[in-house]
């Protein structure tokens, strides 16, 4: 228990200056009583609509963490409510499939590129590792090949090698140490193989060496550190290498996933994985996922080499939203407004840092915005390039955010939803000038 309340004291004492106008007496004190049951206590807020979120202490912030990516069309959308409350009489779990499930299916394999067929479940991590599954089954092989720098959720066979640790040079040898992201994970997994992002040479000399044993290569759409795009010559690589030795092609969309366009990350760039893995936005802030892609891969959870289980896998109320979801998705402009209005954030949030002289770069792509510890001109296109990054700085921005009513994520990333229209977006520019000039005020290292 010292460890929970040495972190509760350094919180409580950070949030007792009000030298920005924001008080948290009420979040201190329900922060300090939740610490007794729960570890570090609690970060939730009291309520939240549209774009905006309420703290116990009734102020107010417009909301950029979006609840980690789900809520692309902001909080308590009309749409996403009435189909949900609409289910609710009902019934929610049958233990046995209905309607909603199957056309919630066919809607995703009308959208997606790579969708022959679809298989639900409910959490991304959960997702990842039914992929995963499906590729050892489907190949007869063990080893996954993963890119520094990529998340694929928190079960312990793919935590190595994830964001917030520390990037390596890229003059390092190609294959990346195994470094477990958190206490408790075996120091190593003989079946995973991690390779620098964006390194087409690299990628080839792991085939020329490990090619009869890969099952499947992984990657995120794009990844969230750093919004790095991946290259064309990359994207080929993959697809080439894959499809020549047999191994399949993961693409894990769980973030970029309808929060790139209504084919996903996929969709836009052009390539065609064998499988893609969807959580967060299909559902609207209901906890849903899937795996779409090659029907005969997919067809192994029916012929019971792979069975695809699960008490909560397409549940009703979950489905009912995902179908809402995409129903606003798909309305025209939809995508057109969230990239202009994101194009905009970003634009104007690094000017706002330049004008304010705080060494900090604003990377996005698309509706995914990250926010890194390194000078405006840096060039970012791999992990590595992340080395030396200021983390502590990030951090310190994200505390004067949160201190003038803008609630983004403490690593950096902004996750702009469809309910950010062009006033909140001046609003959020006004006072990301106002957050860097009390960063500048109070000392950038304190």
């Amino acid at each position: 228990m010292n460890d929970t309340f040495d972190i509760i004291e350094e919180v409580i004492l950070k949030l007792s200056s009000t030298v920005s106008g924001y008080r948290f007496d009420r979040s201190i004190h329900l922060l300090a009583e939740a610490a007794r049951t729960i570890p570090a206590g609690v970060t939730s807020a009291a309520r939240a609509q549209g774009a905006l979120l309420f703290d116990a202490d009734g102020q107010e912030y417009i909301d950029y963490a979006m609840g980690f990516g789900p809520l692309l069309l902001g909080h308590t959308p009309d749409r996403v409510m009435e189909a949900v409350a609409a289910q609710l009489p009902r019934g929610f779990l049958y233990g046995a499939a209905h309607e909603a499930e199957f056309a919630f299916a066919l809607r995703l394999a009308g959208l997606l590129p790579c969708a022959e067929s679809v298989i639900l479940s409910n959490t991304g991590s959960e997702a990842v590792h039914t992929a995963l599954r499906l590729a050892r089954a489907f190949t007869g092989r063990d080893l996954i090949v993963k890119f520094e720098g990529n998340y694929h959720g928190w079960f312990d066979p793919m935590c190595y090698g994830t964001p917030g640790q520390a990037p390596i040079s890229q003059l390092t040898p190609a294959v990346r140490p195994q470094v477990p992201a958190t206490a408790g994970i075996a120091p190593n997994n003989p079946h995973l193989l991690i390779l620098p992002f964006n390194d087409p040479e690299a990628l080839e000399a792991a085939f020329a060496s490990y090619g009869r044993s890969i099952a499947a290569i992984i990657m995120e759409g794009v990844p969230q550190a750093g919004a790095i795009r991946p290259h064309g010559a990359f994207l080929d690589a993959i697809q080439r290498m894959t499809e020549s030795s047999g191994a399949l092609f993961i693409m894990d969309e769980v973030v970029t996933g309808f929060r790139m366009g209504l084919g996903g990350a996929h969709g836009l760039f052009g390539v065609r994985p064998d499988l893609c893995v969807l959580g967060k936005a299909i559902g609207a802030g209901y906890p849903i996922s899937a795996v779409a892609g090659r029907a005969d891969v997919l067809s192994l959870t029916a012929r019971g080499r792979a069975p695809h289980m699960g008490t909560f896998n397409g549940h009703a109320i979950n489905v009912a939203a995902g179908l809402a979801a995409l129903d606003v998705y798909s309305q025209d402009g939809f995508y057109e407004r969230l990239n202009r209005r994101s194009d905009r954030l970003a634009v104007g949030m690094q000017a706002a840092l330049d004008e304010a002289g705080v060494p900090l770069k604003v990377c996005h792509f698309g509706a995914l915005l990250s926010i890194v510890g390194l000078p405006h001109d840096r060039t970012i296109e791999r992990y590595s390039d992340l080395h030396g990054a200021d983390g502590a700085l990030v951090g310190r921005f994200a505390e004067a955010m949160l201190r003038h009513g803008l609630h983004i994520q403490a690593r950096g990333t902004l996750m702009p939803a469809s309910v950010h229209d062009d006033a909140l977006v001046d609003e959020t520019l006004a006072r990301t000038h106002r957050a860097c000039a009390w960063l500048n005020a109070q000392g950038r290292s304190a």
